[in-house]
């Protein structure tokens, strides 16, 4: 079973759709991210303060300990900013 949406806004969002599905007794295989994990929406990154990367590690063996996947979706347009590493690169 997969549960997946757009607006789950920072991790804990994310903690209590799993913590949820599980008091509910659900069955839940997979849980999916939208971009929301993004930083501005540049693709292969992740947003700081909602997604912070120790966090989610932690997250991700919890759910992994038990068998579950996470996925997270990748809009595959790179956005014109002469900032964006991506960006600089795919001009060179």
């Amino acid at each position: 079973f997969h549960q997946c949406r757009w607006g789950y806004h920072n991790l804990s969002v994310v903690e209590d759709v799993v913590e949820n599905y599980k008091k509910a007794q659900i069955p839940l295989d997979v849980i999916w991210n939208d971009d929301d994990h993004m930083d501005g929406h540049k693709d292969f990154t992740l947003n700081p303060n909602n997604y912070p990367r120790p966090k989610l590690l932690n997250f991700l063996n919890k759910i992994h300990s038990i068998g579950m996947k996470y996925i997270v979706i990748i809009d595959p347009g790179i956005g014109v900013n002469s900032s964006y590493g991506v960006y600089q690169r795919g001009l060179a």
